[in-house]
């Protein structure tokens, strides 16, 4: 190409390409929209990509691309979906300030490092999917500056995209594959209003901060199958929009906060195989959840569980009863008689050996007290 191109719209995804991506994309400047998604593609995501500054849509899925991704891609400041996700890039999370960014989809690929804070800069961002990764390091408090995810409803108006060539205006749809509830699904209308965040499958530590509960325009948030601890903030109750939790097999203690119970638009409920304990709280809501939600977490009790909060074995601390005490005290009292017969014997062993006088004096001592036996044998048998 002589750079003259004019092309905007490049879908080619779903095929059967393979090979690699050439590094000539600074020839194709005018392009919107790129899908190659769903191909057999190899290599590296090329620099020269970012190089197209009008680019909006760039979706990579599904290929068995490697390397890292271009810190450089900063630079196509009208992007607002990437999708590079089911791939088998590595390295470490990009730190972007790409303001326009609405969508971030980088599952299930081979990425580390922590969650950079530039992250909580995307203001844009409704979609935010790192899943299935090698991300570590704690949740940044600063998420809750991912605004837009605060507006319940909000349009995201990444979705629709209007290429004009010459008489006709050609309208574009972009979809992106989202896992909520527990399946994998494409979304095309329903994806403008959709705002959902998925770090399941990490090695990511530490406490949930209160401050991830503000974005109260949230509908799905996984956390699942990490190392997260302490107890679940009561600000989850901030949360009234959330359709679809998923906190399973982490580190989480204490109680279930009963105002969870409020939450009326969670379908989706998945706290199993963690540290929680005492009663799961009332409410229609919660009622309507199977025991599968609350699994592995032995220490929980009630509806809809079998094990009932008013089982004896649940609440009733061991007392001491009389009976152990006495117990402890006689073994008290026959070790100390033990130890202090012993104790009398060695010491009188040793004064024997090493004082000459006191062996002399012990001996007669002895010799008289034989005497005496032998006199109280005769007369006992004077009388017989």
């Amino acid at each position: 190409m002589n750079g003259r191109s004019q092309l905007q719209l490049l879908d080619m995804s779903y095929n059967l390409l393979s090979g690699g991506l050439t590094n000539c994309w600074m020839h194709w400047k005018s392009l919107v929209f790129v899908s190659l998604g769903g191909n057999k593609l190899t290599g590296k995501i090329p620099p020269s990509v970012s190089l197209l500054s009008n680019l909006k849509v760039l979706l990579l899925n599904k290929n068995n691309l490697s390397g890292g991704i271009p810190l450089s891609l900063k630079n196509c400041q009208k992007l607002e979906i990437l999708d590079v996700g089911e791939n088998k890039l590595s390295g470490f999370l990009p730190d972007w300030r790409m303001r326009t960014a609405k969508i971030l989809r980088l599952r299930s690929n081979q990425l580390s490092g922590n969650v950079p804070l530039q992250t909580c800069q995307l203001a844009s961002l409704t979609i935010l999917d790192f899943a299935d990764n090698k991300i570590s390091g704690s949740l940044p408090a600063c998420l809750q500056n991912m605004t837009a995810m605060t507006f319940p409803n909000s349009y995201n108006g990444v979705h629709y995209f209007f290429v004009r060539i010459r008489d006709f205006t050609y309208e574009m749809r972009g979809y992106v594959v989202v896992h909520i509830k527990g399946r994998a699904s494409r979304y095309v209308e329903n994806s403008k209003l959709l705002h959902s965040v998925d770090l399941s499958r990490n090695n990511m530590s530490g406490k949930i901060p209160p401050e991830i509960f503000s974005l109260t325009g949230l509908q799905h948030l996984n956390l699942s199958h990490n190392q997260f601890e302490g107890n679940m903030p009561n600000e989850i109750r901030n949360m009234k929009t959330l359709e679809s939790l998923d906190l399973a097999s982490n580190q989480f203690s204490g109680e279930i906060p009963q105002d969870m119970a409020e939450l009326s638009f969670l379908e989706v409920l998945n706290l199993s195989f963690n540290s929680f304990t005492g009663k799961i709280p009332t409410g229609t809501q919660f009622q309507g959840f199977d025991s599968q939600s609350f699994m592995g977490d032995p220490r929980l009790c009630g509806a809809p569980l079998p094990k009932n909060c008013s089982d004896k074995e649940d609440h009733a601390e061991p007392v001491e009863t009389s009976d152990g005490q006495e117990d402890e005290f006689l073994s008290c009292f026959y070790i100390g008689i033990g130890v202090g017969f012993a104790t009398a014997f060695w010491g009188v062993c040793i004064a024997i050996f090493f004082n000459k006088n006191f062996r002399h004096s012990y001996f007669r001592f002895l010799y008289r007290m034989q005497d005496k036996l032998e006199m109280v044998v005769l007369e006992m048998n004077r009388f017989h």
